[in-house]
């Protein structure tokens, strides 16, 4: 099996049209030390709820469907808050989300590194 680095996938990606995808680690929503607040739009009621960080946050993109990869497991989640304790880092490319519980336990990790991406 051969190995395939990050940035080579954000170039395929890229190549195709595909939306930009990022890393970063997920935290279980309510972790101690992380703060979220809403995205600024009544989303409706979902348990599968996923936190953007900051520098990342577009309200005119709450309520849009977020992609989760990890492991060989994808999930689908909804924006509906900011991470305003999550980190960005590769100059604000990527960086830290946080899941609802219904999202972070079909993960089967502790802190997982995930990809992840908002769908337009």
């Amino acid at each position: 099996m051969k190995f395939i680095s990050q940035s080579a996938l954000v170039v395929v990606a890229t190549m195709f049209g595909a939306a930009q995808a990022n890393w970063g680690y997920a935290f279980l929503e309510g972790t101690p030390g992380i703060t979220t607040e809403s995205c600024g739009v009544d989303c409706g009621r979902t348990q599968y709820r996923v936190a953007l960080p900051t520098p990342l946050a577009n309200p005119a993109k709450c309520c849009s469907a977020v992609t989760i990869a990890y492991n060989g497991i994808n999930l689908q989640g909804t924006y509906t808050d900011i991470c305003t304790s999550c980190p960005t880092v590769n100059h604000g490319v990527d960086g830290n989300i946080t899941l609802s519980a219904a999202l972070y336990d079909q993960l089967q990790a502790d802190t997982p590194f995930v990809t992840w991406n908002v769908n337009n």
